[in-house]
């Protein structure tokens, strides 16, 4: 991976057989993001997706490998006292094998780069941090400890 800062934000690219998300909290960690959003495009050899589903208060987890373009990828970056935390989004597309063009997209939970990934990370000005929250059974934004 390598990236490069352009008015306040991030370009960063990813390698052949580099993980994307670990790339992503390695960035951050450099340089000191505790919260703020990405997107991107590229190519995965290997994916994992999940999707939550509150009747079983679980994610379904599956995992695919083949040709996959990244079409969307959008997040948001946080963290707490020991960690950066992703929650990413994903939309993939791929030939089936009567190479029709099919999408999958879900929760992502791991994504293998085949040829690159082009990710824009853009920092907030403070950390943002997670609370659990009951309601909906899922991690959402906390503003009540905001670090400016």
């Amino acid at each position: 991976m390598e990236y490069k800062i352009l008015n306040g934000e991030i370009y960063l690219r990813v390698d052949p057989n580099e993980e994307l998300l670990t790339s992503i909290v390695k960035t951050c960690q450099q340089e000191k993001i505790f919260g703020g959003h990405f997107q991107g495009i590229g190519a995965c050899s290997e994916i994992t997706l999940s999707a939550f589903v509150p009747a079983e208060n679980d994610f379904i987890v599956k995992n695919f490998s083949g040709m996959f373009e990244i079409i969307s990828l959008m997040g948001n970056i946080t963290s707490d006292a020991e960690k950066i935390n992703l929650h990413a989004h994903a939309m993939f597309s791929y030939l089936d094998e009567n190479k029709n063009l099919q999408c999958i997209g879900g929760h992502l939970r791991r994504a293998l780069i085949n040829y690159t990934a082009e990710i824009i990370i853009r920092p907030a000005i403070s950390t943002i941090s997670r609370r659990f929250d009951i309601v909906p059974n899922v991690g959402v934004w906390n503003f009540n400890n905001e670090k400016i």
